[in-house]
């Protein structure tokens, strides 16, 4: 049987009063790649914060890599890269090598000195994402989407088992989107990690994603393969994404 990475048991919360989510279950495997979408006030960045231990649902309860949440400690094995992971001027004095570096430190302790293994660990994930030739180049140089390549970087950089991706393309051109996810290819490609991504363009990862949850007001309006989610327009009150390119071998 697949191991549980993530799952969520009839979890809601609200603000004010108001659902984020309601009765929200997700079962996500080792190995998934889960598409998260919907409209902005969906729940989407509700459900990442509950995923990521930053709100407790108020109702239910979730579970990581078959623990309760409450219980798991190896924060290690989970890496988020948010919308806009940081945003540097090209005077800020810091190299793209210790960006990276700095995801290692979490492991370390601040002061620690790097040593053979956290030095090979960063050289793979810059080889990762093809930033290696950057790496003495200060960050705040490169182009929104070589940042957001070397942010990537920092996150798999403890080789995580579970990389969350909040919107990480939000205002990065066209030419930058394709680059990013090439990197998520190659991810996908060298590394076994599950990943949940949140999305607003489902066509770029079709080739990539084994499930798509779909919120409306925070209610689960879909959770199912690709193939299926593409077909639900006719048959639900929901507006599903837009999905060019249905099926792909070992798409379900």
């Amino acid at each position: 049987m697949t191991t549980s990475v993530v799952k969520l048991n009839h979890v809601s919360y609200h603000y004010d009063g108001t659902a984020a989510l309601q009765d929200v279950s997700i079962d996500i495997k080792q190995g998934d790649f889960v598409a998260v979408v919907g409209e902005n006030g969906s729940g989407k960045s509700t459900l990442i914060r509950t995923i990521l231990g930053l709100l407790s649902p108020q109702t239910g309860s979730v579970e990581l890599f078959g623990r309760p949440q409450g219980q798991f400690k190896d924060k290690s094995r989970i890496s988020y890269v948010s919308q806009k992971a940081a945003s540097f001027n090209s005077g800020f004095p810091v190299t793209v090598e210790e960006v990276v570096a700095m995801g290692r430190y979490g492991r370390l302790g601040l002061f620690k000195r790097l040593n053979i293994e956290d030095k090979a660990a960063i050289q793979n994930a810059l080889e990762t994402v093809n930033m290696w030739q950057f790496r003495h180049r200060k960050i705040g140089s490169l182009s929104g989407g070589q940042q957001q390549r070397v942010f990537i970087a920092r996150a798999i950089v403890n080789q995580p088992d579970l990389l969350i991706l909040d919107e990480p393309t939000v205002g990065v051109d066209q030419k930058h989107l394709r680059d990013f996810y090439e990197v998520l290819h190659l991810l996908r490609e060298h590394t076994s990690c599950t990943f949940i991504l949140v999305t607003h363009d489902l066509n770029v990862v079709t080739d990539l994603v084994t499930k798509v949850v779909h919120l409306d007001h925070g209610r689960m309006a879909c959770n199912c393969g690709l193939k299926e989610y593409s077909e639900l327009g006719e048959l639900t009150a929901i507006k599903p994404y837009p999905v060019k390119v249905l099926v792909h071998e070992g798409t379900s």
